[in-house]
C-alpha cells in the first residue's frame, strides 16, 4: 500500500509480526532456510526480512518462476525441498512449478485461482497468521515423516533375525 508520497506501508497484525519472528526461529532451528520473493522494491520489505533474519530476500522480481533457479542455487536446495506460499496472480506460475515436487500454500484471502492451485490453504489471512500456519504445517509434515521412518526402521529391525 502506498500513500501520495510513495511511502510504503505493510499491513499486518502486530501479533503476526511476533509470530513470524518465532516461526522463523523455529524453521532455522529445524535447518529450514526462509526467503521472500516479491515484486515490491521497498525498504520496508527489506527491513522486515532483516528483522526476521531472512537471508534470501528477492525484491523487485516480476517473473518469480523465471527466478526459481537462482533461488534454488542460492539456498542450495532441490525442487522437492522447497515450499512456497503466495496469494496473487503473479504467484501462480511459480506455485505451479514448485507444486510439481515441493509444497505450496496460500492464505485464506488469496485470489481464487491461487487458492485452487496449492496444496494447502491456510485458515488465516495474509498478514494475520498465514505464514505461521503454513510453516507449522511444514514442520508437522517433517515430524510425521520422521516418525514414520523411525517406525519403519523399528519394524525392519524387529523382523531381522539375530
Amino acid at each position: 500500500m502506498t500513500d501520495s508520497t510513495k511511502a510504503v506501508f505493510l499491513s499486518y497484525a502486530s501479533q503476526d509480526a511476533e509470530a513470524a519472528r518465532r516461526i522463523c526461529e523455529a524453521l532455522r532451528a529445524a535447518g529450514i532456510t526462509t526467503g521472500i520473493v516479491t515484486r515490491e522494491r521497498s525498504a520496508a520489505v527489506a527491513r522486515r526480512a532483516e528483522k526476521l533474519q531472512i537471508t534470501h530476500a528477492y525484491l523487485g522480481i516480476c517473473d518469480k518462476r523465471l527466478h526459481l533457479s537462482r533461488i534454488l542455487d542460492d539456498a542450495a536446495v532441490s525442487r522437492d525441498e522447497i515450499a512456497y506460499i503466495g496469494d496473487d496472480m503473479n504467484d501462480l506460475e511459480i506455485l505451479g512449478e514448485i507444486g510439481l515436487t515441493g509444497l505450496t500454500g496460500a492464505p485464506a484471502d488469496a485470489v481464487p485461482a491461487v487458492a485452487s492451485a496449492v496444496h494447502r490453504v491456510t485458515r488465516a489471512a495474509g498478514g494475520y497468521g498465514a505464514f505461521r500456519e503454513f510453516a507449522e504445517w511444514i514442520l508437522e509434515l517433517r515430524d510425521q515423516a520422521a516418525r514414520s521412518l523411525n517406525s519403519a526402521t523399528r519394524l525392519r529391525d524387529a523382523a531381522l533375525p539375530i
